[in-house]
């Protein structure tokens, strides 16, 4: 018989593998259709770089924002199993001291 963590690490598995071929599948869309735009022709785009370039030194990197908002809720999921793991083990302490009293 399958376990409930089994099962839990199937559907995880197949979520993950999705959500990589969704993103692969938008990657190479937004690629596909930014080589068809002739950025000479859009309007404002040298103002946008200007600015983009005037200010990069000031804010950070997108992978940088990514990768800290990432681990940050990384950090939070780990704090929110802890608590909730603990609060079981309470609950069920309780639990067992109704069955035995």
């Amino acid at each position: 018989m399958t376990t409930y963590s089994e099962m839990t690490q199937q559907f995880g598995d197949q979520y993950v593998a999705a959500v990589k071929r969704t993103g692969d599948a938008v990657v190479d869309g937004v690629t596909r259709m930014t080589s068809l735009v002739d950025l000479s022709k859009v309007p404002f785009v040298d103002d946008i770089a200007k600015t983009v370039t005037a200010l990069g030194a000031f804010l950070p990197q997108p992978a940088e924002i990514v990768a800290a908002n990432f681990a940050l809720a990384e950090r939070v999921l780990v704090a929110q199993r802890d608590v909730t793991v603990r609060l079981l083990g309470k609950s069920e302490e309780k639990a067992e001291e109704k069955v035995a009293g």
